[in-house]
């Protein structure tokens, strides 16, 4: 059995040989073989570099660089494509994916799961950046109509029909713990405690955390485009409402409504309801077009070892 650890490389080179280590020594006791595939995408920090260097030496890993920076996940979706393992490991470059925990998911997907993610019970991370990830899940949650699990993201084993699944998937906008869910299969997880971050911080700022979550509601559900039409059914409904309220008014006491200002703001909470209904949509339409692109979802620039 050949198990493949699909590995996207972006600000940490310093934690790829060490990385690469640690999964040689795990499965020096594991009765399966393996191979390493490290994904770089257009890191500015040089791992490219490191990466060469490792697949000199190490006979079990090979390097891919894309062109440019696509993205984690277009980058995670590259190495399920060159993957070669009936099993695919996929986890994070900056060690806070602990390689220790690659036996019980495999022990656990002897089971017979199809999927094994790792939960993580504890992080350590600040309380900003935990609840930052709890806002992200929760938010998308509510807009894919989904249940994602916050402690739940890439860290798992995956059998090499899900991830030919995920491969035939034709999203240009790829969310790897979506499409997972999406899939279905039979699933597990297993608990495990996230490292701290030895090298580089993380690339998800807040605004790049909240451009991610638009992009992925917008690309994967039409629940926003409900939402605004249940928004803007609720205004009429209150508008109409009021309407009614200022006719009775006028004909039981003779009191009208009077001055421009509640007009005004009417006018302005109306039109702001329009424009942001019409940027929806728009944006909808954006996704429409890059998607009949069908330009690729990431450029390989090179390869190497594993006989390249």
């Amino acid at each position: 059995m050949l198990v493949s650890i699909v590995i996207p490389c972006y600000g940490t080179p310093k934690t790829l040989y060490p990385l690469v280590n640690e999964i040689n020594k795990i499965f020096q006791t594991q009765n399966a073989d393996h191979e390493v595939i490290l994904v770089n995408d257009a890191c500015p920090l040089d791992s490219w570099s490191q990466i060469q260097n490792i697949c000199l030496h190490e006979k079990k890993v090979r390097g891919i660089n894309l062109s440019r920076n696509f993205g984690q996940h277009a980058a995670i979706t590259c190495g399920l494509q060159y993957a070669r393992g009936s099993r695919i490991i996929i986890m994070d470059c900056d060690l806070q994916d602990d390689p220790k925990y690659i036996p019980a998911l495999i022990d656990k997907m002897n089971e017979g799961y199809d999927i094994v993610q790792a939960r993580r019970i504890f992080r350590h991370e600040s309380f900003f950046k935990r609840t930052q990830s709890w806002m992200f899940y929760k938010s998308l949650s509510v807009f894919l109509g989904v249940q994602l699990d916050y402690s739940v993201a890439n860290y798992g084993i995956y059998s090499k029909t899900v991830v030919d699944h995920i491969i035939k998937l034709g999203d240009r906008m790829r969310f790897f713990p979506y499409l997972v869910s999406w899939l279905g299969f039979n699933s597990s997880k297993v608990e495990v405690v996230q490292n701290e971050r030895v090298e580089g911080v993380s690339g998800y700022t807040l605004r790049k955390a909240l451009k991610l979550a638009v992009d992925i509601a917008i690309s994967s559900s039409g629940r926003p485009l409900y939402l605004c039409m249940l928004f803007g059914g609720m205004v009429s409904f209150f508008s109409i409402l009021l309407g009614i309220i200022f006719v009775v008014r006028y004909f039981s006491i003779g009191l009208a409504p009077s001055g421009w200002t509640s007009m005004m703001v009417t006018i302005l909470f109306s039109t702001g309801i329009i424009m942001f209904n019409m940027g929806i949509i728009g944006l909808y339409l954006n996704k429409v077009f890059e998607q009949t692109k069908n330009r690729p979802i990431f450029v390989v620039k090179d390869i190497t070892g594993i006989d390249a």
